[in-house]
C-alpha cells in the first residue's frame, strides 16, 4: 500500500512540480546563494522530468534513501536557522528525489552510480559540506540497499539470472522457435540446452559492456542499423497478418491471367553465361549489340569480365509473369540478359517442356502469389505516406540524384 501510495503521489505531484520549479529558476538571483539554488532546482527538475518519463521503480531503496537525508538535512537547517531559506516546493520535493536519478539505471550498474553521484555532488554541483556528507552517506545506503536488491531469484517467469540481469521464459521461448525440433525429441532438454546458449549470450555481452564495446561509434551505428531492421521486418509482418485471404473470384482471375505460373508453366532449356555485376552497371550498355551468346562472351573477354558458361534449367513459375511476357517477345535466337542481385545471366532458350500446375498446388500458390502482390502495394503505399510526412533534410551534397540512374548494382530490372 505505502509502494502504491507513493507512486500516485509522484505521478499526480510530478508535472505541477516540474512547472513551479521553472518558475521558481527564473526568480533565482544572481548571487552565490541564488546560483546555488538554481544548480539544485535544475538537478531537481531532471529527476522530476525522468521520474515522470521513466518509471523505472527501485521504490524501496529510494524511500529508506530519502527519508534518511530528508530528516538528516531537516535537523541540520533547523540548527543552523536556514530553514526559513529554502523553498517550500524543495522541501515537498524533499532530498530523495536526488536519488531517483539513480533509478534510471539497472540494478547491477548502481555501484558505478554511487561514483556519479559523488562526483555531481563534491564537484558539478559545488554544494555546502552538510549536503555533501548527506548524499554520501545516501550513497553508503544505497550500496548496502543495492547489494540486497541485487540478490534476485530465478522464479515463476524468471528462468535464470546472470550478473544481476533476467533471463526471462519467453526469451527462452523465442530461442526455442528459431530451432527445428525433430520428432520424439524432449522438448525440456531442448530448452536446457538453449538456455546455456542464452547464457554465454550474455556473460559474452556483458564482457563486452565492461570493456565499453557498447558506446563504442561503430557499434552504435551497427546497433541501429539492425534495431531498424527489425523493426521493418516486424512492422511487415503485422501488415501480412493483416491483409485477408483473397475470395475465390480474385483466385479465379488471377489464376487466368498468369498461366505460365498454372497451366501454362514450363520448363525451359537454356544456354546460360554468369558473371558478378560490375561496379559500374552502366558498362551493361556494351552488351546490347550482342545478338548471340558468342557475342556475349566474346564482349565479356574483352571487357576482362570473368564469367561461367553452361545449360541450366529455367522453371516459368519461377519467374515474374511480366518478365516471362517479355523473355517469350524476344526472337528465339537472341540472349536476354537477366540481372538478379549481385550476379547477372545471359540466357538463350533452346528446348522447352510443358510442366503445368497440379490442380491441388493450383490454389495455394495463387493464394500466396495474391498476398505476397498486396503486401507489396501496401509495403509501398506506407513508404511512401511516410517520406511524405516525414521532415528530412540533407547535407550539401547528399541530395537525392536529380535524375534517376540508368542503374543500380543489385537491383532488379527488366529483362533486356
Amino acid at each position: 500500500m505505502l509502494i502504491y501510495l507513493t507512486r500516485r503521489r509522484d505521478a499526480v505531484r510530478s508535472a505541477k512540480r516540474f512547472e513551479r520549479l521553472d518558475e521558481i529558476i527564473n526568480e533565482s538571483s544572481d548571487s552565490d546563494e541564488g546560483q546555488h539554488r538554481k544548480h539544485m532546482l535544475f538537478l531537481i527538475a531532471e529527476i522530476i522530468r525522468d521520474r515522470a518519463a521513466n518509471r523505472r521503480d527501485k521504490i524501496v531503496p529510494q524511500l529508506v534513501i530519502g527519508f534518511i537525508l530528508h530528516r538528516s538535512l531537516q535537523k541540520q537547517n533547523d540548527q543552523s536557522g536556514e530553514n526559513r531559506h529554502r523553498h517550500p516546493v524543495i522541501n515537498r520535493v524533499q532530498m530523495r528525489t536526488f536519488v531517483a536519478m539513480l533509478a534510471r539505471y539497472p540494478v547491477m550498474d548502481w555501484h558505478s552510480s554511487v561514483g556519479e553521484l559523488k562526483d555531481m555532488v563534491n564537484t558539478k554541483l559545488e554544494r555546502p559540506r552538510r549536503f555533501r556528507r548527506a548524499s554520501l552517506m545516501a550513497c553508503s545506503i544505497l550500496l548496502l540497499t543495492g547489494t540486497v536488491a541485487c540478490k534476485k531469484k530465478p522464479t515463476d517467469q524468471i528462468v535464470a539470472v546472470v550478473n544481476g540481469e533476467e533471463i526471462s521464459m519467453q526469451e527462452l521461448n523465442a530461442e526455442l522457435g528459431n530451432v527445428k525440433l525433430p520428432d520424439g525429441v524432449d522438448k525440456k532438454v531442448v530448452q536446457q540446452q538453449l538456455l546455456q546458449r542464452v547464457i554465454d549470450r550474455r556473460v559474452l555481452a556483458q564482457a563486452a559492456k565492461d570493456q565499453g564495446i557498447d558506446r563504442d561509434p561503430n557499434f552504435i551505428v551497427e546497433q541501429r542499423r539492425v534495431n531498424e531492421a527489425l523493426l521493418v521486418d516486424k512492422l511487415a509482418k503485422r501488415t501480412a497478418d493483416s491483409i485477408p485471404v483473397p475470395t475465390a473470384a480474385e483466385i479465379d482471375k488471377f489464376v487466368a491471367g498468369n498461366p505460365t505460373l498454372f497451366a501454362g508453366r514450363k520448363i525451359y532449356s537454356v544456354d546460360q553465361i554468369a558473371f558478378q555485376m560490375p561496379a559500374d552497371a552502366k558498362r551493361l550498355k556494351a552488351l546490347e549489340p550482342a545478338k548471340t551468346m558468342d557475342a556475349v562472351a566474346a564482349t565479356l573477354t574483352e571487357m576482362k569480365i570473368p564469367f561461367k558458361r553452361g545449360t541450366q534449367k529455367v522453371d516459368s513459375g519461377n519467374v515474374p509473369p511480366e518478365q516471362m511476357q517479355r523473355i517469350l517477345a524476344l526472337p528465339r535466337s537472341e540472349p536476354f540478359i537477366i540481372p538478379q542481385g549481385q550476379t547477372v545471366t545471359a540466357n538463350l532458350i533452346i528446348d522447352s517442356a510443358d510442366a503445368p500446375m497440379p490442380a491441388e498446388q493450383t490454389k495455394p500458390l495463387a493464394v500466396r502469389a495474391l498476398r505476397a502482390q498486396a503486401l507489396s502495394k501496401q509495403g509501398g503505399d506506407r513508404l511512401k505516406e511516410a517520406r511524405a510526412k516525414a521532415k528530412i533534410e540533407y547535407q550539401t551534397g547528399f541530395e537525392p540524384p536529380a535524375v534517376k540512374p540508368a542503374a543500380v548494382p543489385g537491383a532488379p530490372a527488366a529483362a533486356k
